[in-house]
């Protein structure tokens, strides 16, 4: 299937693209703020894995950026802290999920290169 193959290639090329021109250095302070806004239960299981992560890694410097998903034209946004090598994504008011090795890997080469 080539067709879906070249055009799963467009999009994430697209959307690293994106990315690329939206990532910039985030404070904690930022991230806490931006973590109430999607998680405005408490109680939601992603507002605790999300303030548990803020919480574990306070003085770690983190990156936000954002993208347009192509099936919804809502803007996702993206989470990478560059000490832990880990992010993780939201699709606000949709979900949140852990950004997965090959994600991380761009993210990691993004970041080296600002």
């Amino acid at each position: 299937m080539i067709y879906d193959d070249e055009w799963a290639d467009d999009v994430h090329q697209h959307r690293l693209e994106a990315i690329r021109k939206s990532i910039r250095p985030v404070t904690v302070e930022e991230l806490v703020k931006l973590g109430a806004e999607r998680f405005p239960l408490a109680t939601d299981p992603w507002c605790e894995r999300y303030q548990e992560f803020l919480k574990e890694h306070p003085r770690s410097n983190f990156y936000l950026a954002h993208f347009y998903a192509e099936d919804s034209e809502q803007q996702v946004e993206v989470i990478y802290c560059s000490e832990t090598h880990r992010g993780m994504w939201f699709l606000p008011g949709k979900g949140m999920g852990k950004i997965q090795p090959a994600g991380l890997a761009e993210l990691k080469e993004i970041v080296g290169r600002m």
